[in-house]
């Protein structure tokens, strides 16, 4: 008999990430559950600027900062997590 599915092949495409690419992360500061400001490094750092995140978020008694690497084809993986404490 004639079989009943087609053969089927896969290829694998090599394909070279940018630095950018290969080291991206998200950082997050959680206050209450809900997300009070996100950004994107391109390194395991994060630096407030000047007016960026206000005092009072960062100086909130229990502030979370959540920070995952970026995939570029998956996007952010698990977030680790930090509970700030005042």
């Amino acid at each position: 008999g004639r079989p009943l599915f087609p053969e089927r092949k896969a290829y694998t495409v090599k394909y070279e990430l940018s630095p950018q690419e290969a080291e991206l992360y998200t950082v997050r500061l959680v206050r209450g559950g809900e997300i009070v400001h996100e950004d994107t490094v391109t390194q395991p750092l994060w630096l407030s600027r000047e007016n960026e995140v206000s005092a009072e978020v960062l100086t909130s008694p229990m502030l979370e900062v959540h920070v995952a690497q970026v995939s570029a084809l998956f996007g952010p993986g698990p977030f680790a997590r930090l509970m700030l404490v005042k």
